[in-house]
């Protein structure tokens, strides 16, 4: 069965890019300051955006670019009687006043909600992902025989450890195994694919069983788990989730996201018609870069 292995593109170069980007950017920020006579939060405060996320990302942006005395309030509110906005406002030196800082104020308050609120998701990303698999966990194990049962309802697996396993994808007699680097997380996540889309997930399947360009479904889920993560962790979820989400993003959020990937993934693979599974991580890696 051919091995499929997350991509992640760490090279030096990239890295050396990304410092000479970040000082390029940091002068631009200091004559931008010195020019209109206000920071980077009071003008991503005022400024106006097409789109939620572009006016999320650049208050973000800002507050990143702060010192650790103005994110602190982030996370913790000190003993005082002012909001956290308006403690981060001052620490900032906005000068705006009247309704004007009002509004500031306000926009800032649902930006920190809002980054909280992701902040929350990737660490319960992450505790889901860092719980290993226990074959020995009657939990996991429901879970586990709950996606068998999900994708073949009519026809019960004959054991934990059983040869079948490997007719949903996994690599071999004792599917357990699969679940080493994503943990308990994306077990969670294939199972929400095939509860939310039934009908797509068993036409995944049914591609993956191709006698030609077939691939391990659920091995491939538990890579796209992987993928999610990490774009997840990038930010590269962020506009989506700013965009299209009136709350905070929560954990269905971020399994949905999933699923989009995965779906939108296969129909990737199927037009790209490779002429064996071979092709399956190239295509990945293009499938990965046609995103970013």
């Amino acid at each position: 069965m051919t091995a499929i292995v997350p991509y992640d593109d760490d090279s030096f170069i990239v890295r050396i890019y990304t410092i000479c980007s970040n000082v390029f950017e940091e002068l631009i920020e200091i004559l931008y300051t010195w020019l209109t006579k206000k920071g980077r939060l009071e003008r991503a405060l005022e400024s106006s955006w097409t789109s939620r996320a572009a006016k999320m990302l650049d208050i973000e942006k800002a507050l990143k670019q702060r010192s650790n005395r103005v994110r602190r309030y982030h996370r913790v509110a000190p003993q005082t009687d002012l909001s956290q906005a308006e403690l981060m406002m001052e620490e900032a030196q906005v000068t705006a006043s009247g309704s004007d800082r009002e509004r500031m104020k306000d926009q800032l308050e649902k930006a920190l909600q809002r980054m909280e609120a992701h902040e929350e998701l990737c660490e319960k990303v992450e505790v889901l992902r860092t719980t290993a698999y226990d074959p020995a966990n009657s939990a996991h194990s429901a879970l586990l025989s709950q996606l068998w049962d999900l994708l073949n309802p009519n026809d019960p697996i004959d054991g934990m450890k059983s040869r079948r396993w490997t007719e949903i994808g996994f690599q071999g007699n004792d599917p357990s195994t699969d679940f080493r680097g994503m943990g308990v997380l994306s077990l969670h996540q294939l199972i929400h694919f095939v509860k939310s889309e039934p009908e797509t997930a068993k036409a995944v399947l049914s591609l993956s069983h191709h006698p030609r360009i077939g691939f391990p479904f659920a091995v491939a889920g538990i890579n796209f788990t992987s993928l999610t993560r990490k774009f997840l962790r990038e930010g590269l979820l962020k506009s989506h989730f700013y965009n299209t989400l009136d709350q905070g993003e929560t954990i269905d959020d971020f399994n949905h996201a999933y699923v989009r990937l995965f779906v939108l993934f296969a129909e990737f693979y199927k037009q790209e018609d490779p002429a064996t599974v071979m092709e399956f991580n190239v295509i990945q890696i293009k499938f990965e870069s046609a995103l970013r």
